[in-house]
């Protein structure tokens, strides 16, 4: 399922799309043609997912949020969020996430998060899987999916205001020693280094 469509079934299950316009809708997704929305409304509607007033069909479940999953951080390419390179969707409670529509997935390889504190208690450990969500940006030390020079990793954020040009340190917490990436604000507004996400869950491999 494209990741537009994936979206706007999301945003179905949790509000009714009947009397919302185009624009409305794809304000709430963060698709900014209207025809791209009516576009992929009608592609759920084709495959029964909704039905002709786009009211979500009964034969698809609520009961639990669907996060697609986009590949493995440390080791995707930059294009990990391509409409292709969708790999499954990992379903959890909606206790555990409220909201689908902008959160997506990557399953952690390697040891460089190991000593990580994600809510305060979180370590990430090869095997579990992080939510991220697209339309969050991480404050100080706090933690984001990153992709730098083609590849996709997760880094604690740190914010050094004191420097100048100020500078931000791509943090990795780890029991190996990995030394942190230093960047400046003008290496993300040029395109260096881009933030696509805030981690807001782990979910342990031990729990699966």
């Amino acid at each position: 399922m494209h990741i537009n469509q994936q979206k706007l079934l999301n945003l179905a299950k949790s509000v009714s799309l009947k009397n919302m316009t185009l624009r409305q809708i794809g304000d709430q997704v963060g698709i900014l043609n209207p025809q791209n929305v009516k576009f992929h409304l009608q592609k759920l509607v084709d495959r029964g997912f909704l039905t002709s007033d786009y009211q979500l069909s009964s034969s698809v479940p609520t009961n639990l949020v669907a996060v697609p999953i986009y590949g493995s951080a440390n080791c995707g390419p930059a294009t990990f969020i391509a409409q292709d390179n969708i790999q499954g969707y990992l379903k959890v409670s909606p206790s555990i996430v409220s909201s689908g529509r902008n959160l997506f997935s990557l399953k952690a390889v390697g040891n460089s998060m190991n000593e990580a504190k994600v809510e305060g208690k979180y370590q990430i450990r090869e095997g579990d899987y992080i939510i991220a969500d697209s339309s969050k940006r991480p404050n100080n030390s706090e933690y984001g999916v990153i992709v730098n020079e083609g590849l996709v990793n997760i880094k604690k954020i740190k914010i050094n205001e004191n420097t100048d040009p100020k500078t931000v340190a791509l943090i990795s917490e780890s029991t190996e020693n990995f030394p942190p990436i230093i960047l400046t604000v003008e290496d993300f507004e040029n395109g260096l280094v881009d933030i696509v996400g805030k981690v807001v869950k782990v979910i342990p491999f031990s729990s699966l």
